[in-house]
């Protein structure tokens, strides 16, 4: 919890055993001891780092990755994102330019935003 900064309020890490792999899910009071609002700034790089430290440290189960993921269980937002990596993987091999690409994501209702 230190690595992470999340120090001096409550918090529950409850193990699972529902998925093939053990794994864990850990719930944080963001209002400390003294009222004041713990920062989420960066907490899910610093999270992700401290994971993977900790996997390799003890060994642990590190996921596959998104091709594992069982998409029709995901509800909102992780639902779009993983609709979108789908959409991106079958239309990037048929690409060869930026246009062609919002094309093909255009027929998935998908719609690209550039930022410059």
């Amino acid at each position: 919890m230190e690595k992470i900064n999340i120090e001096e309020t409550q918090y529950l890490i409850a193990r699972h055993y529902d998925k093939k792999h053990p794994h864990v899910h850990l719930i944080i009071n963001r209002v400390n001891y003294n009222g004041k609002t713990i920062s989420d700034q960066n907490d899910r790089k610093r999270s992700e780092l401290n994971c993977k430290e900790l996997t390799r440290k003890h060994q642990l189960y590190f996921a596959k990755g998104k091709d594992q993921v069982k998409v029709h269980r995901l509800r909102g937002a992780d639902k779009a994102k993983y609709e979108i990596y789908e959409a991106l993987i079958e239309a990037i091999p048929k690409c060869k330019t930026w246009k062609d690409l919002e094309l093909q994501l255009n027929y998935e209702s998908i719609e690209i935003n550039y930022k410059y």
